[in-house]
């Protein structure tokens, strides 16, 4: 374990800080080689190549790809049962788009709009940041190596600030087995290997450490590259104790520190999402490693049934001793003439191997994939037999679904924390932009889109607006099922229930996008709810015209103005509330006395059957 005394770098200055960092970073990688072991072990065992390796004697070549082309191509049959289950439930699993909401809880009516346009912002964030996309990667990591790592940033070019998650490689993450037992460390460190031009030219007053890393006769250091020219750059963060102070965030070199400051938050920016929580230590148990034990005996089995087709399925010749049979004439010519004396030679093909180690294999393939609960129906795209209704489907969806809820779980705990840093860094941008000339003249914007408002323009300063005072949920793009079996049912569901009419079902079954749908259909609640809102916002009064529905503005109105009165809105609010439901009633009585004005419109003649005439068929009416 590494020492926690004074000696400790978040305690020292200046070089001695950065030497002490790398001197650490070494101690912990030559007492934790069965990581770096065991992540050379997993992914391989996923993309089934043998050409990256995973070395611990030379830091700078902790991830390195080796050109060896003739390693990738593999000299037998193999089944990859890792990779097959890896790719099937990061299917499963990445198919729906996470989606983070911002809500309040009995928030007023200032709290709700603002969170409605935090949570509208934050989309647009994502959107910008491409969080689905580099989330898909974080959750591949974490299911061949136990733990997937991204970063929220911003980068600065061509005069914008732009939002960006990075993804972290698993090798590149070092935390001190000791520190981390109970799985929440105090010190985390992340290395990667930088360009050395690219240190220069964002560091100028610390060229002369950088260019000092480069001789040969000063640092014979493992932390430099000479035929990339690449230094290893160390990040490290150690949490402050909990009145916030001896925090401290730095970035390093061997020899120096390129940048510090004072860390206060109680959480890493590091965001890492696991497959399975381990129970004791800072990394998590990934698919690679359940299924370890079960790829190897594949292998081993499958070796063993090749060595025996090679050598099993030669047919052998049985030629007596004392026959006259000439060896020669025993050749693979077609239609050979053999002149024997005596014993007829015979020929037998041995069976290449028992019927029991096909069995074997496949049934250990099978177990695979019951291991991590993928049935073999869902890793080769099929559904059980006799199973046709959209009823039936989603339910097995569903019970095959409870198996991964747990890995969905984190990848949604996941969405939350990259939410949250990304609030964060936001906040950290415009604290830049009061300081910094470069920052102040970019423009800082996101753009989002929603159907009620359409495409909209964020600037990042509002998010100083909004507080803190927002929960932070996960939500699901869409709800419609996948199979148009699924589909079909799912519309007639909503049909009969009264949700939709006829020929928005068939418009579902044409395009599924339930949301386009509900937004038609609620539109007589929304745009009172956007009219209301945006008089309460402005203060300014908007008159309905003849063609609204009403009787529903009144209504939606009407509930404003309770809940107006329950949250204590301004009388100016309060009196534009009474005006817009003063208007509707009006058209309402309009249309009620414009309905009693009309004359009752006469009976119409009842056709007359066949034969008989239009006064005759009256008369009989009339009668009756």
């Amino acid at each position: 374990m590494v020492s926690l005394n004074n000696d400790a770098w978040w305690k020292s200055e200046g070089e001695d800080a950065a030497k002490m960092l790398f001197e650490e970073i070494k101690t912990i990688t030559s007492q934790d080689t069965a990581r770096l072991q065991m992540l050379n072990r997993y992914i391989k065992l996923y993309t089934g190549r043998d050409n990256v390796t995973i070395q611990t004697q030379n830091l700078i070549s902790r991830l390195k790809l080796i050109p060896d082309v003739s390693k990738v191509v593999e000299d037998s049959l193999r089944y990859n049962v890792v990779q097959s289950s890896i790719n099937t439930l990061h299917s499963k699993i990445c198919k729906r788009k996470e989606k983070v909401r911002m809500l309040t809880s009995g928030g007023s009516w200032q709290q709700q709009r603002l969170a409605q346009r935090a949570d509208r912002m934050l989309y647009g964030a994502f959107m910008q940041a491409r969080v689905h996309e580099i989330n898909m990667m974080q959750t591949l990591d974490s299911y061949w190596s136990g733990s997937g790592f991204v970063q929220v940033g911003h980068r600065l070019r061509g005069g914008k600030v732009e939002l960006c998650l990075n993804r972290i490689h698993p090798a590149e993450i070092i935390v001190d087995y000791e520190d981390s037992e109970n799985g929440d460390p105090q010190t985390m460190r992340r290395i990667k290997s930088v360009p050395v031009e690219l240190l220069l030219n964002k560091y100028p007053s610390k060229r002369s450490q950088i260019e000092l890393l480069t001789v040969p006769t000063h640092f014979q250091s493992s932390t430099y590259d000479r035929l990339s020219r690449r230094v290893l750059v160390c990040e490290a963060w150690h949490l402050p104790q909990d009145d916030g102070s001896g925090g401290r965030h730095i970035l390093a070199i061997e020899n120096a520190i390129l940048d510090e400051e004072g860390y206060d938050e109680f959480t890493f920016p590091i965001i890492k999402q696991d497959y399975i929580w381990a129970p004791i230590g800072f990394y998590g148990i990934g698919v690679a490693e359940l299924l370890a034990g079960h790829q190897s005996e594949l292998d081993q089995l499958l070796t063993y049934r090749q060595a025996c087709l090679k050598r099993g399925s030669n047919p052998r010749t049985y030629v007596e001793k004392s026959s006259l049979v000439s060896h020669a004439q025993l050749n693979n010519d077609i239609n050979p003439i053999v002149e024997y004396s005596g014993t007829m030679p015979q020929q037998e093909v041995a069976p290449p191997y028992a019927d029991q180690l096909f069995r074997d294999i496949e049934d250990i393939y099978q177990k695979a994939f019951r291991e991590v609960g993928v049935s073999d129906l869902a890793a080769t795209s099929q559904k059980p037999p006799g199973l046709n209704s959209g009823r039936a489907l989603r339910e097995f969806s569903d019970i095959e679904s409870e198996r991964f809820q747990t890995a969905g779980q984190n990848r949604q705990i996941a969405h939350q924390d990259i939410a949250r840093a990304m609030i964060k860094e936001i906040k950290l941008i415009n604290k830049l932009a009061k300081s910094n000339k470069e920052y102040r003249k970019a423009q800082r914007k996101v753009m989002s889109y929603n159907r009620e408002f359409g495409l909209e323009s964020f600037d990042l300063t509002e998010i100083e607006e909004m507080g803190d005072e927002f929960m932070i949920q996960n939500h699901n793009t869409s709800m419609f099922p996948q199979k148009p079996e699924g589909q079909l049912e799912f519309a007639q569901e909503l049909a009969q229930a009264g949700v939709i009419s006829q020929n928005d079902a068939l418009e579902l079954l044409d395009f599924p996008d339930t949301s386009a749908v509900l937004t038609r259909q609620l539109a007589s609640n929304q745009f009172p709810r956007k009219t209301i809102e945006l008089m309460l916002d402005t203060e300014v009064f908007v008159s309905p015209d003849p063609y609204e529905d009403h009787p529903r503005n009144f209504q939606i109105a009407q509930m404003y103005y309770n809940m107006g009165k329950l949250a204590d809105y301004e009388e100016v609010k309060m009196d534009l509330l009474r005006r817009y439901m003063d208007a509707n009633d009006r058209f309402v009585k309009l249309a009620q006395q414009a309905q009693q004005a009309q004359p009752p419109q006469a009976p119409m003649a009842p056709e007359a059957p066949a034969g008989v005439s239009p006064e005759q068929a009256l008369l009989e009416q009339a009668a009756i």
